[in-house]
């Protein structure tokens, strides 16, 4: 007689062996092994189950999140509900050169997470568009009175509604490019290593909890005075008249002092004929229109150095990585990106602005020096902050999300960095009382009713094994009784 034996390092009663005489018995199965695969087969029911839940409550949550981006996205666009009173309300005025504009923002209240900052948007009207009231003339204009800017200076405000008539994983930041008509600015984050320019970095806190680095940025920021488009041209048309009274002088000629012997400009359009310089030094000039020889012309006005790591005026500007960086380019750098436009007649230019071919803010002056502009653009960009000719990451954008970007964003999220400090209190106290509610409405969930069931099986399961051991302990003793007439005992009965 054969005999086969398993031996495992599992429990006593988990060992067994198998004979000849009793295989037959296992094409039979006892009711343990029938509560042991049920068993098995319930653990596996549960972590499927987990596993299905934990998954489908990731995925839910990820299309909540993403609706909610939608949702604030779409109720960017909205017209600002004023009679909100949850809203608080900012100004921000910006003094430029060619006039001020006052920029109205409005936020709810802070939602009491401290890792977040205020939802902080750019108001708007009945129509849907951006609150902003320009005032001219410029701060630059009133240079040489600015006992006059007083006079320019007072605005009357209504804030709608008064009485009154998350270290976490960050997302890259992205330098900023603005050109002006008088300045133009360059800023971008820096590493922690750098350490050469530490009087040229900025560092601040947007958040409101000094103790917390999510919201700390170091940032290289630096204005150049004078490397605007119209300051750049300024300068570039003294230079002109000065060279040109020069030349003039040595070499005996009335080289632009009457319109039939204008002085050829490559940064005016072709077939322009314009004036430039006060009357006691007017010069007559007609445009050509070439680009390439127009930067050619800029570059010296530039005022490089031969010095590495340096950019306009030789400013230190710590090193960029091009491969890996994103710029985004604002004003004259979104207007200027044409280089054709140059070469294009005046006539024509000036037949397709009269049909409406160019945008709402072109007017007669940009029409005449958006060559002159693009070729200054393209010069500083390339040559003044050393950008490669082959950069593909620089993106021009009047919009970013639908928001205007301006400095002005900027100094509203940094002034009120602390306002939600009087709301992370409350919004803790509710976040406890919500985790809570949430608990118990775990309770509706349908995955935890088909544990409960699961458990309920089991259980049953278990007690009619109990049964049957009992069962099976008091039928050898019945038998025996019977057999010598005395009877069945009374069993007591165990449950």
């Amino acid at each position: 007689m054969g005999r086969i034996s398993f031996s495992c390092l599992f429990p006593a009663p988990w060992h067994f062996s198998l004979s000849s005489q009793v295989l037959p018995r296992l094409l039979v199965p006892s009711l343990r092994q029938l509560l042991f695969i049920g068993l098995v087969l319930c653990l596996i029911g549960l972590l499927y189950l987990l596993l299905v839940t934990g998954k489908g409550h990731a995925r839910w949550i990820r299309e909540e999140n993403h609706f909610h981006r939608h949702l604030a996205k779409v109720n960017d666009v909205d017209a600002t509900d004023t009679s909100n009173p949850n809203l608080n309300y900012g100004l921000v005025v910006d003094c430029g050169s060619s006039g001020s504009r006052v920029f109205v923002y409005c936020w709810p209240r802070h939602n009491g997470n401290p890792r977040e900052l205020l939802d902080i948007r750019q108001m708007r009207d009945q129509h849907r568009k951006p609150v902003v009231m320009k005032i001219k003339p410029g701060i630059s204009e009133l240079a040489k009175t600015p006992e006059k800017a007083n006079d320019k200076a007072v605005v009357e405000v209504h804030v709608p509604g008064s009485d009154q008539q998350e270290a976490l994983m960050r997302k890259r930041t992205a330098g900023v490019l603005d050109m002006g008509g008088v300045s133009t600015q360059i800023a971008y984050e820096v590493p922690k290593t750098e350490e050469v320019a530490k009087n040229l970095l900025a560092e601040f806190n947007l958040g409101c909890d000094a103790h917390r680095t999510e919201h700390v940025y170091r940032v290289y920021v630096s204005t150049f005075l004078g490397f605007g488009g119209n300051a750049a041209r300024q300068r570039y048309e003294e230079s002109v008249i000065r060279n040109t009274a020069t030349r003039n002088k040595l070499l005996g000629q009335r080289m632009g002092e009457t319109a039939e012997s204008p002085l050829l400009d490559p940064c005016l359009p072709a077939d322009l004929q314009d004036e430039i310089g006060p009357s006691a030094q007017k010069l007559h000039v007609r445009g050509t229109g070439h680009f390439d020889q127009c930067r050619q012309i800029l570059q010296p006005f530039l005022n490089r150095t031969n010095e590495t790591l340096t950019s306009l005026s030789g400013i230190y500007q710590p090193a960029i990585d091009y491969a890996n960086s994103q710029f985004y380019g604002f004003s004259e750098f979104y207007y200027c990106t044409e280089d054709s436009y140059c070469s294009t007649q005046w006539k024509t230019l000036r037949e397709q602005f009269d049909s409406g071919w160019y945008a709402s803010h072109a007017d007669h002056h940009r029409l005449k020096y958006q060559c002159f502009k693009s070729a200054w653009m393209y010069e500083v960009l390339h040559s003044g902050f050393s950008f490669p000719d082959n950069y593909t990451n620089l993106r021009t954008a009047l919009l970013v999300y639908d928001k205007e970007v301006q400095w002005t964003l900027g100094a509203i999220l940094y002034r009120t960095r602390f306002l939600p400090l009087r709301d992370i209190p409350q919004e803790s106290l509710k976040g406890v009382h919500s985790h809570w509610r949430h608990s118990f409405s775990f309770v509706n969930n349908h995955y935890l009713f088909l544990a409960c069931f699961f458990i309920v099986l089991l259980s049953i399961m278990l007690y009619l094994l109990r049964l049957r051991r009992i069962h099976r302990r008091a039928a050898p003793s019945s038998a025996t009784w019977l057999e010598e007439g005395l009877g069945s005992p009374k069993l007591p009965i165990i449950l």
